[in-house]
């Protein structure tokens, strides 16, 4: 049956699949966000707000458009539009996500205190609003080094360094201003361990895992190099994580839609980093299809749209003979990028199913700060989580950036 769907905030990959199911679909959006759009002709009628845009401007577009046609269902599809897209359901009366869980998913500082209630998570934490270098040094006499700095609501390991010591406070704190001076800074006890990301779907207060997923960064500013999926770890371990992220999404609110949480396995057992309220990110809802036979993202939109996608959804374990692993090739130095060679050769790697260069000739480079600013990705499966992540890699030696720096 043919129903109307806004979007709210211009996510792109969603839209082919609503129209595919023969769904009308209106667009609220940004303006900045409308240039360059290539997918303009699958909606039936774009509304744009200003850059300063009110909420009351968001909710009286979206009550117009609900005027003239009834709109049954609101998606946002990502984080940045979710809160207009939580205001506009309740105002039509739709499903939605909890404000309050869109509120804790976006401040990790209200998380932590909200599953400290419930004997989820002990990692100390403090929001810093002046004097920086000073508030992280005071936080460290008190928990103890290392601590990480990081931003209170951004994403895409945007700022994020970790303090080993006292004489590393100013330059972590250097980081964080240089690339995330527009959010407020949060500190952190550091988490040792093993990093996981858990990916799953709630429907009606229920919680299904698709998988864990193995998440490698780099140690400095913990930047996402690669991933591969289903993890292969010792079934306790696995056990242990399922049972965790379980409890979480339950105490923070999850009834409806996906999840995304990121986890470190700790001697003390597992403990939270971060959750979303949407699919994961660095293209691994891909590596969930290359696996599953599965698309995450169209389940999602069926979920939006009123049906039930409990009984569809994957469930992946180690113990299968198929592993996806995608690795992030960059540059650390800055120049303009005058080529990039190797590609057809990484293209052409044994078991490599897609590689997609992320930089553009011409474009000044100055190294991979965050997970925005990374120069090629490379998908490859494998009959082994060893297999997959080799077979990635090789594939990303291949590539060659050719940089002419300046001076």
């Amino acid at each position: 049956m043919q129903k109307h769907l806004l979007i709210v905030g211009g996510a792109t990959s969603y839209t082919p699949i609503a129209k595919k199911d023969g769904h009308k679909i209106s667009l609220l959006l940004p303006a900045k966000k409308l240039a360059n759009r290539k997918d303009l002709k699958l909606y039936d009628r774009i509304i744009t707000i200003p850059e300063k845009g009110t909420l009351e401007e968001w909710l009286g577009s979206a009550v117009l458009i609900n005027q003239f046609d009834r709109i049954d269902a609101v998606g946002a599809f990502n984080e940045e539009a979710e809160f207009y897209a939580v205001a506009i359901s309740e105002k039509l009366g739709l499903p939605c996500s909890s404000r309050q869980l869109v509120e804790l998913t976006h401040d990790k500082k209200a998380m932590r205190q909200a599953l400290k209630q419930h004997g989820l998570d002990d990692t100390a934490s403090c929001v810093i609003t002046e004097d920086f270098v000073c508030g992280v040094e005071r936080f460290a006499e008190q928990y103890g080094y290392p601590v990480i700095i990081k931003p209170l609501n951004a994403r895409g390991s945007t700022g994020i360094s970790v303090v080993r010591n006292k004489d590393e406070c100013t330059e972590g704190v250097a980081w964080f201003k240089e690339h995330a001076g527009n959010y407020s800074m949060l500190v952190e006890q550091f988490l040792e361990g093993t990093e996981w990301s858990v990916e799953a779907f709630s429907e009606n207060g229920q919680h299904k895992i698709i998988c864990i997923t193995q998440k490698f960064k780099d140690s400095e500013h913990f930047v996402e190099t690669g991933h591969c999926l289903p993890a292969f770890m010792p079934v306790e371990d696995e056990i242990s994580i399922k049972e965790y992220v379980n409890k979480v999404l339950t105490a923070l609110g999850f009834t409806n839609g996906p999840s995304h949480t990121e986890i470190m396995l700790t001697r003390k057992g597992p403990r939270i980093i971060e959750t979303h309220t949407r699919l994961a990110g660095d293209r691994i809802t891909d590596l969930i299809r290359h696996v599953s036979g599965v698309d995450p993202d169209t389940l999602w939109v069926h979920q939006v749209m009123g049906q039930s996608i409990f009984s569809d959804i994957p469930v992946l374990n180690a113990t299968g003979n198929k592993f996806a692993a995608i690795h992030y090739s960059s540059v650390n130095t800055s120049g303009v990028l005058k080529q990039i060679e190797g590609v057809d050769d990484a293209r052409t790697t044994e078991g490599v199913v897609e590689v997609d260069t992320l930089y553009h000739e011409g474009e000044e480079l100055t190294g991979a700060f965050d997970s925005f600013s990374r120069g090629a990705s490379i998908i490859a499966v494998g009959e082994s989580a060893e297999e997959a992540v080799k077979n990635a890699r090789n594939a990303a030696d291949k590539i060659r950036f050719i940089i002419s720096c300046k001076g």
